[in-house]
């Protein structure tokens, strides 16, 4: 089948198979949302849930972030391994509860079981998280959450996100006998030292008005502070902080597609960030965009620089390119058996969520209760044998019939790890090319994960060399410490890509013995992925045209 065409059915499916969303208030909030505290002291903030009186089976923090150079997390369970947060017991079963105290993060998740549900009608404490004042200044914790997106903070009724709001908190610590710290504005005058130090803003920021949405472009900046980059959306003005307006993307990436509720011939703004560990905003870089502006010929254009050079993949005895499931799979799940699993149960009409991600052609990897209550409806389609007390959890009866419906779908094959490939160059912070892609590929498949989610985690690695990826490379080294760092004298892992670390990569993934086919032309075939999904967004501003036109 011609590509284009594949991706057409794909996307006309896609439209058949949208649902509208179930609107409820539920909102996240922390108490206290303020305070001033000593610094070696301790204070305990209670993340709180209120649903508005709508029945809910799962609630997910990802993340709950805070600046771990003013806070240390406290484990508030020693006897279990990892650092975790205090649970409640909203929901009968708390599947996910772990934080990352070099990067400030906390990621938590309850579900019901059993097909209950939970309800309030004012906020309840659904855990606690302990927090030591390590030096004086002021700080504050925030969800990362953005209204549609189902793999961030999110709270499941059913199969829709019903999380609205969140609300964070800001806190101020001192020492004894000291003057309160400042929390910000006047004037600047006498230097203060580093703490005055802002990330290096993004560089060429440019906003493209097509049908139905605006396609942002930006340059991330070669600093050793940058961690990722925020873009901000606004109506009616240019956004003039990091907080004010719509956070409509956070990541790695160098390109954003904005579609959330665009209306035609609406001039929209939006500004673009830095973002360092202590999630410090550089100076704004600003841009706007009519939506619709842009003319057929130049939509034309994009497709044919997109599509126009694609090779379709070999496809298996139905006629497609199958995926073959081998992994069991439940909530807190977070690898590519779930991207795929996600893909084919839309196809079937199970849609995982009508908006956002989940939804057909934002399929994510984390496995949260959407797609859980997606599998559960799967199964009892297609499985009249599963047990109650197994639904939603892909088992070898669930896996089997995946497989057997996969050979029947056209979905894509995943990006391959070539075991065959060289890296053969030095690699720091700022670096980029496609051996940055197969070294977070590496690490990924290594259990040495970029992330667990968004730009750089598996199936999304990128070719820019981050803090993210010298923190997993890190790792890696300190886990070969007796054959990288040893003989170069050092006790740590140092993140840089150097001759120690190649030969040590290269002969695990000789070692791994990972059949490769052959290929003619390699940098294009690892790109294809990501070639069609750009494909994707560029026959829907088509199709869309199309219709405008008729």
């Amino acid at each position: 089948m011609n590509i284009y065409f594949k991706i057409k059915k794909i996307i006309i499916t896609a439209l058949f198979l949208s649902a509208g969303s179930v609107a409820h208030g539920a909102t996240l909030s922390l108490s206290p949302s303020s305070g001033t505290f000593n610094v070696g002291d301790s204070f305990s903030v209670n993340i709180l849930l209120d649903t508005a009186s709508a029945a809910v089976d799962g609630v997910g923090l990802r993340f709950l972030r805070y600046d771990p150079s003013y806070l240390e997390l406290v484990d508030s369970d020693t006897t279990q391994a990892g650092l975790q947060i205090a649970a409640k017991s909203l929901m009968q079963n708390t599947v996910l509860n772990t934080a990352n105290s070099t990067v400030g993060i906390i990621e938590f998740s309850q579900i019901t079981q059993g097909g209950n549900t939970f309800t309030s009608s004012g906020a309840e404490t659904l855990a606690v998280a302990t927090f030591r004042v390590k030096k004086q200044g002021s700080s504050s914790l925030s969800f990362d959450f953005t209204p549609g997106n189902t793999t961030d903070t999110n709270v499941a009724s059913n199969v829709a996100d019903v999380l609205t709001a969140v609300t964070g908190a800001s806190y101020s610590f001192t020492t004894p006998g000291s003057p309160p710290p400042s929390t910000g504005g006047g004037g600047g005058g006498g230097g203060g030292g580093g703490g005055s130090y802002l990330p290096v803003p993004p560089s060429g920021f440019s906003a493209l008005g097509a049908p139905n949405q605006i396609i942002l472009r930006w340059k991330n900046p070669i600093d050793s502070s940058f961690v990722r980059a925020r873009v901000i959306r606004k109506t009616s003005s240019a956004s003039v902080s990091a907080s004010d307006g719509q956070v409509i993307y956070e990541g790695e990436k160098e390109t954003f597609t904005d579609t959330n509720v665009l209306v035609s011939g609406t001039t929209y703004y939006y500004a673009v960030f830095s973002l360092d560990h202590a999630l410090r905003s550089s100076s704004l870089v600003s841009a706007k965009a009519t939506v619709g502006s842009l003319t057929e010929a130049e939509i034309l254009k994009l497709l044919a620089e997109t599509v126009m050079t694609q090779q379709p993949a070999a496809p298996g005895a139905s006629g497609f390119v199958t995926y073959r499931f081998t992994l069991p799979l439940q909530v807190g799940s977070d690898n590519q058996d779930v991207l795929y699993l996600q893909k084919l149960l839309n196809a079937l009409g199970i849609v995982i969520s009508a908006s956002g991600g989940g939804s057909p052609g934002h399929e994510t990897t984390y496995y949260g209760a959407l797609t859980r209550d997606a599998v559960a409806r799967f199964q009892a389609r297609y499985i009249a044998s599963i047990g109650s007390s197994d639904r939603g959890f892909v088992g070898p009866l669930t896996r089997s019939k995946l497989n057997e419906l996969a050979a029947k779908q056209p979905i894509l094959s995943p990006p391959l790890l070539l075991a065959s490939y060289t890296f053969t160059r030095n690699l720091t912070l700022g670096s980029r090319g496609e051996d940055v892609r197969q070294l977070q590929k590496f690490l990924n498949t290594k259990g040495f994960v970029i992330t667990v989610s968004g730009d750089g985690s598996a199936g999304k690695e990128t070719d820019f060399f981050g803090n993210l990826t010298k923190l997993a490379l890190m790792r890696f080294q300190d886990a070969h410490a007796s054959e990288i760092l040893l003989p170069n004298g050092l006790s740590k892992g140092t993140g840089y890509f150097g001759p120690s670390t190649r030969a040590k990569i290269h002969q695990l993934m000789r070692a791994s013995g990972t059949p490769v086919p052959a290929l003619q032309n390699q940098s294009q075939t690892q790109s294809l992925q990501e070639q069609i999904n750009q494909a994707q967004q560029q026959v829907n501003i088509l199709l869309q045209k199309l219709q405008q036109l008729q």
